[in-house]
C-alpha cells in the first residue's frame, strides 16, 4: 500500500516571517523577498546587524527531531574538518525555531558562484568526497 507523502506547499516570506527571525534571533533584519530556490525548501537571505544570513525553512514532514539529526551530523562533520555550515541557536540558545507549522534554521550566507571552474576545484570537491565516504561506515563502496 502506498501512503501518501505530504509535501505540502513551500514556505513564503512575509512580513510575518520577517518579525519573527527578528524576535527568535534578535536581530535587526532589512530582509528582501528573495528566495534562493531550492526544490524544497524556502531559502530566503538575511541581512541583519549581525551580518548575513540564509533562513532555511523546511517543509511540513521535517520534524524537531529529524532537523536535530541533520545539525548533529553537521557536527560530526565539522569535527572532522569538513568545510560545513553550521546553524546558528536562536537567542534561548536552542538551535530548532519553529513558524508556521514547519521547523527552520538560520546559517551564515555563503556567497556561491554554483560553478566549478577549475581542475583545482574538482580536485578538492572530490576529495572532500571520498572523505565523506571514509567517515560513512557501513557504506558500500563503487
Amino acid at each position: 500500500m502506498k501512503i501518501p507523502f505530504p509535501t505540502g506547499p513551500r514556505a513564503l516570506v512575509t512580513d510575518s516571517f520577517h518579525r519573527y527571525l527578528e524576535r527568535t534571533y534578535k536581530l535587526g533584519v532589512a530582509m528582501s523577498m528573495a528566495d534562493l530556490g531550492g526544490a524544497y525548501n524556502l531559502n530566503a537571505p538575511v541581512t541583519s546587524d549581525k551580518g548575513r544570513f540564509v533562513a532555511r525553512v523546511y517543509r511540513p514532514w521535517v520534524t524537531r527531531p529529524r532537523l536535530r539529526a541533520f545539525q548533529h551530523l553537521r557536527h560530526q562533520l565539522k569535527a572532522q574538518r569538513l568545510p560545513i555550515i553550521l546553524s546558528l541557536p536562536k537567542a534561548d540558545g536552542r538551535m530548532v525555531a519553529a513558524f508556521d507549522h514547519r521547523v527552520l534554521e538560520l546559517e551564515p550566507f555563503v556567497p556561491n558562484s554554483g560553478a566549478v571552474e577549475s581542475w583545482e576545484r574538482y580536485e578538492k570537491a572530490f576529495s572532500l568526497l571520498g572523505r565523506l565516504t571514509v567517515l560513512c561506515p557501513g557504506r558500500s563502496q563503487p
